[in-house]
């Protein structure tokens, strides 16, 4: 096909509403590539940005760790997940979404390079840098995600980073072909890593805003806190502590002041601390959502039916003079008739801006805004990286700012050892959840996984399926810390049908 309905198969294939005038409108004829196609090709880089920034490969991984139980009306959903049920066959995750994109970047990259740039002005010159730096960050964004998801950790003892088959499959050409043996296979996790570390710095070297609380856009500040994100992650402590440092020493992001402020954070999507927050609107750009039925109240039976409560020992780890404590009610819920009392989490209330106007609270669609890159992760991981590192007083320093803005009656306290590690853990798990982080986290701790403390009563599912997971123990070791490459993907691609993850079975032909 010479004219390339493109943005509309991209649409597509996020499910994002776009009238048919809007899809008209972006048709590009990629055999007569001109400046003002590059932008529109580009803008939709956001949408993937957007898309794996909340919804359920989020939360999924949430109730996959040990902050959540279902009660008994949740009818299964994500119960494959409580459950550690998902096999190569079942799962489809994220794995071609994130290529999906990685190819879409690679076409916007190739398409300006067709742009006669001595044609261009100053600002239209400007103007295809900042799409090129989208498309680069985008790529090493969802890069990361694979790399967290589907690969072993960097310091694991059942992989050699340098060989391949660790990695990641590693591609920078947009060139659809039927041809399969021209597939690639997986990179080593070496090469994957500096793939993406190669990327964010081509992104950094080609946007020229440094960086801004809120951004929709990508920014200098945000390539710097995904590299620091994933250093952490990989076990480079030097790096992901200098980084983190340096963007939480910043005056860019000030951390929230009193519990007025954070509830704008996460009721009303103010910005703050965000150093990226995606845009959405009611109700031509909606995104998706980071609650799978935490709180679940409908204004016709004005009735409170989760599928999901945390376990006891969550809301316990909050004083009661944190301000996050706040994310927690004591309700009376009914489930399937059944009737109890139990503690709701409700750090996404849904903002109201996101929703119809006739959604009169405690209703809500529970819709927030894309927060990918929070301050106050970076506190975190400032302060884990340096304690470490060895540097105690540091990482004391960072976990002090961080909860000193929390709780108007912390007292700091000068930790160190297990201690200090220990604490700044449950700090995460105080700031982080509901974000996607737990399960990644206990998966790099290297400590393994021991759910407890299911709230009592008959609400919670104990069904004969169910009842074995709330006390479920899952081992370091446990091959189902990496996610498996889906069979479909195995099938498709004869260069990656011997490189599945330790211990998935996949069916070859």
């Amino acid at each position: 096909m010479k004219k390339i309905i493109y943005i509309f198969l991209v649409l597509v294939l996020l499910g994002t509403s776009c009238s048919t005038n809007e899809k008209r409108q972006n048709v590009v004829d990629t055999d007569n590539i001109v400046f003002s196609d590059i932008p529109k090709l580009a803008a939709y880089l956001n949408l993937y940005l957007r898309t794996h920034s909340t919804g359920s490969s989020f939360y999924n991984m949430d109730i996959a760790a040990d902050l959540f139980n279902p009660t008994v009306g949740y009818g299964n959903r994500s119960g494959s997940w409580y459950r550690w049920e998902w096999t190569a066959q079942s799962n489809i995750g994220i794995f071609a979404s994130c290529y999906s994109g990685i190819g879409q970047a690679n076409f916007v990259i190739q398409q300006a390079e067709l742009i006669d740039k001595t044609t261009l002005t100053d600002a239209q010159i400007e103007e295809l840098n900042s799409c090129l730096a989208l498309a680069e960050f985008t790529k090493a964004f969802l890069g990361a995600r694979l790399l967290i998801y589907y690969c072993e950790l960097y310091t694991s003892k059942f992989i050699d980073p340098h060989a391949e088959g660790t990695g990641i499959m590693i591609v920078d050409e947009f060139n659809p072909t039927g041809d399969i043996n021209s597939y690639p296979g997986r990179s080593s996790l070496v090469d994957s890593y500096n793939w993406v570390f190669t990327h964010l710095d081509n992104a950094k070297g080609l946007l020229k805003t440094t960086g801004e609380v809120g951004s929709i856009y990508p920014t200098k500040d945000a390539c710097d806190a995904l590299k620091a994100r994933l250093a952490l992650f990989m076990g480079d402590n030097v790096t992901a502590a200098s980084i983190a440092g340096a963007l939480a020493d910043k005056t860019t992001y000030p951390l929230c002041a009193d519990d007025k402020e954070t509830t704008a954070l996460w009721t009303n999507d103010s910005g703050q601390e965000c150093i990226m927050q995606m845009f959405a609107q009611y109700s031509a750009s909606l995104p998706g959502s980071y609650n799978p039925g935490y709180v679940s109240y409908s204004s016709s039976s004005k009735l409170y039916s989760p599928d999901w409560v945390p376990s006891d020992w969550v809301p316990a780890l909050y004083s009661t003079t944190d301000y996050r404590a706040s994310w927690f009610m004591t309700q009376s819920i009914t489930v399937s008739g059944v009737k109890g009392t139990v503690i709701l989490f409700n750090k996404f209330p849904g903002n109201p801006a996101l929703q119809a106007s006739t959604v009169v609270a405690p209703a809500s669609d529970y819709l927030q805004k894309p927060k990918p890159f929070r301050i106050a992760e970076q506190y975190l991981i400032a302060a884990e990286a340096y304690a470490l590192s060895g540097a105690e007083s540091t990482a004391n320093r960072y976990l002090s700012a961080l909860k000193s803005k929390r709780d108007p009656n912390y007292t700091a306290t000068t930790l160190s050892g297990n201690d200090l590690i220990t604490e700044i853990r449950n700090e995460r798990t105080r700031e982080l959840i509901g974000e996607g982080f737990r399960f990644f986290d206990l998966k790099r701790y290297g400590q393994g996984m021991k759910r407890t403390g299911a709230q009592a009563g008959s609400v919670i599912s104990r069904s004969s399926a169910d009842a074995p997971a709330e006390t479920m123990t899952i081992d370091a070791s446990d091959y189902r810390w990496t996610q498996p490459i889906p069979q479909a993907e195995i099938d498709a691609n004869p260069q990656i049908k011997s490189q599945q993850n330790r211990g998935y079975t996949s069916t070859t032909e």
